[in-house]
């Protein structure tokens, strides 16, 4: 075995052996991503949350993984995804009959269920928009 320094952080350890295949840099390493993340002085975590460049790493990242998962790992995800949907819709469901005082009957559904169809794409939060739009049918 021989020992392998990290260009990025000067890090000595065994080629091969196990630190060789654990030893990565979320970060990006080269091209203009690197470049991006150098030029704002961010640390690396704040980076990929606050700039439009860190969020683009970091979506490329992540689906990057994404494919190399399995069928299972990939289901897995996707169920856990659905329920954690489900849980935030509900969450919202009951929010604006708090908020507006409305009872949750086929009314509201049918207003909700419009507001969705709207405003889904862009996020829970427009939807929830689009149904206050419709609150003053819901009202007595």
């Amino acid at each position: 075995m021989s020992l392998r320094q990290c260009p990025t952080c000067d890090e000595w350890y065994e080629d091969p052996g196990p630190r060789a295949s654990i030893h990565k840099h979320p970060e990006p390493q080269s091209g203009p991503p690197r470049d991006a993340w150098l030029e704002s002085k961010l640390p690396y975590e704040r980076w990929i949350k606050e700039t439009l460049e860190g969020m683009e790493w970091n979506e490329f990242k992540t689906s990057r993984r994404k494919k190399n998962m399995t069928l299972e790992e990939r289901q897995k995800l996707r169920k856990q995804q659905e329920a954690k949907d489900a849980k935030d819709i509900e969450a919202s469901k009951v929010r604006m009959a708090k908020k507006h005082q409305l009872e949750r009957n086929g009314k509201f559904e049918k207003a909700w269920s419009i507001a969705w169809e709207e405003g889904h794409s862009n996020g829970i939060k427009e939807v929830e928009y689009y149904f206050e739009g419709l609150v003053d049918l819901l009202k007595p």
